[in-house]
């Protein structure tokens, strides 16, 4: 069928898919519409399609039957609701998230004073007693203290007569504030049976206790 102005008018049937094809004059991009008519079968669709065909001799305006859905998007309260619950969810991990860093950070700790410990507890299977410091007396241990504060997270180590280690953290590249004391587990003067480790005294600021590695943590 053609319109005023030289397009034409194709109805076709495809399967599910019916609707119209309207073909631009001169060369121009046409239009087409799936959907269209809803007559039961291919001959009254046909029928139907013709007889929703309305041409006005003056403008060429051609009317059809056409469903629209609207589109919309999300309302303000929505959105309110949305921030609201990410705020929420940002509120619990982040201290969980920068409590698992520091806990990694002074895990760092007990890496480094693998070889001391080593040789301490050497020292006290050798000699009943725990080393008074670090140096090559008999009552000392030769270990090098700064093989420990080459770690990345502590500045100072030191070593007590009672076998404590103290370390001090470095605040500006860690999460963790004052010291850690890294100890022997020993009882009633028998076998050394681990480490424990507590918040220390020594630095700025004091230590979280929950900032301690989970594995040496001073059972009461």
């Amino acid at each position: 069928m053609v319109l005023d102005g030289g397009a034409e008018l194709t109805f076709f049937v495809s399967g599910r898919d019916r609707g119209c094809r309207i073909g631009g004059e001169n060369g121009r991009k046409g239009a087409e519409m799936v959907g269209f008519g809803v007559g039961t079968g291919d001959a009254s669709y046909l029928a139907e399609g013709e007889a929703l065909l309305h041409t006005d001799s003056n403008k060429g305006e051609l009317k059809m039957k056409k469903t629209y859905r609207a589109q919309q998007g999300f309302t303000l309260i929505e959105l309110m609701i949305v921030v609201a619950i990410i705020g929420i969810l940002a509120a619990i991990a982040l201290p969980a998230y920068q409590n698992y860093t520091a806990r990694a950070q002074a895990s760092e700790g007990m890496t480094a004073t693998g070889g001391l410990r080593v040789d301490m507890a050497e020292h006290w299977a050798l000699n009943g007693a725990w080393p008074t410091g670090f140096g090559t007396g008999a009552t000392e241990v030769d270990y090098d203290p700064d093989d420990i504060t080459a770690a990345r997270y502590i500045t100072t180590a030191t070593l007590d007569e009672d076998g404590v280690i103290t370390l001090t953290w470095d605040q500006t590249n860690s999460g963790l504030e004052g010291s850690m004391t890294v100890q022997p587990r020993v009882a009633d003067d028998g076998p050394q049976s681990g480490w424990e480790c507590i918040v220390g005294t020594a630095g700025t600021g004091t230590m979280e206790a929950q900032h301690l590695p989970t594995g040496c943590r001073a059972t009461e």
